[in-house]
């Protein structure tokens, strides 16, 4: 479980890493991490928006596959 608290301590350039391609964050924390980005004034483009939720969604089918797996 990812705790939005605590993601609000990190920096920004931390939460960057966040929505970054190939990382190891589950989608929940990758979606917290843009909210807060945004939150805190970063503006992103249409572009990176949708390779945000992109990411997410892909990150989401990825976890149901391994769900159905077991």
């Amino acid at each position: 479980m990812v705790s939005k608290s605590v993601l609000r301590k990190l920096s920004d350039f931390e939460l960057e890493k966040y929505i970054k391609e190939d990382n190891r964050f589950v989608p929940e924390a990758v979606s917290m991490a843009f909210e807060i980005l945004v939150e805190r004034g970063r503006i992103f483009t249409e572009e990176e928006k949708s390779a945000v939720q992109e990411l997410i969604q892909s990150k989401k089918n990825a976890e149901e596959a391994k769900l159905t797996e077991e």
